[in-house]
């Protein structure tokens, strides 16, 4: 996966894939993710699916991914759970 330290290197901050349907898309993005977190290379992943309302993008995108994130790096846990603590009478749940 020298593509990816390359991409690190350029400082990319997010690979998108597209094509057709039936296409292998979410197989080979599943195989690339396993394969960068087994490197350590990770942070963290989101598979969006038309068929799976609870990967409906609007409502799970960002906090899939801040705790992916927080789970890997320590200070980002503690400042999302401070922060969360600090307003967490203003938060409402997810609908």
């Amino acid at each position: 996966m020298e593509w990816v330290d390359e991409l690190v290197e350029e400082k990319a901050k997010m690979l998108w894939m597209y094509g057709h349907v039936g296409a292998g898309k979410s197989t080979i993005t599943q195989s690339l993710a396993e394969q960068a977190h087994r490197l350590q290379k990770l942070l963290a992943a989101f598979f969006f699916s038309r068929n799976d309302r609870s990967r409906s993008p609007h409502k799970t995108l960002v906090s899939t991914i801040a705790y992916q994130a927080a789970l890997a790096i320590k200070d980002l846990r503690t400042l999302l759970l401070n922060e969360t603590l600090k307003y967490s009478s203003k938060i409402s749940p997810l609908r």
